[in-house]
């Protein structure tokens, strides 16, 4: 059986509306279901669910940075102006998958420590799923 090919995590990018997001140093794909109460009387004193709307997010990080790229500033705007944005998570490599999809940036914190780097990190909240796609 041959072995699988494993993905290196520096490769996987985060692009927003065609521009990668500058710093990153990681960033992470959440898939869920929201559960709905179906429990009634008969239920035996026991919860009963059913499968209702999914979700995803997306989470990054990275270091900040004033050099021009789209970075922190880019993405503290997006935060005031709520726009929704183009996602894709890519390696950019034919033959791959990646996903797209739109987004809203729900969250973003920057952290300035004495003495060592100022981080920055956010969470987008996709809005209509995702789409995986063959790279050609």
């Amino acid at each position: 059986m041959p072995t699988p090919a494993v993905i290196d995590g520096t490769t996987l990018l985060l692009s927003v509306d065609a521009v990668f997001i500058g710093g990153t140093t990681d960033h992470s794909h959440s898939a869920g279901v929201n559960m709905r109460d179906v429990t009634t009387k008969d239920s035996a004193g026991k919860e009963e669910v059913a499968p209702g709307t999914s979700n995803r997010s997306i989470d990054f990080s990275g270091l900040a940075s004033f050099v021009p790229s789209f970075g922190f500033v880019e993405l503290d705007a997006l935060i005031d102006s709520k726009t929704k944005v183009v996602l894709v998570l890519t390696t950019g490599v034919v033959g791959d998958t990646e996903w797209t999809g739109d987004a809203f940036l729900e969250s973003l914190d920057v952290e300035a420590p004495t003495d060592d780097n100022v981080t920055f990190s956010g969470t987008f909240h996709v809005t209509g799923g995702l789409t995986p796609s063959v790279i050609v």
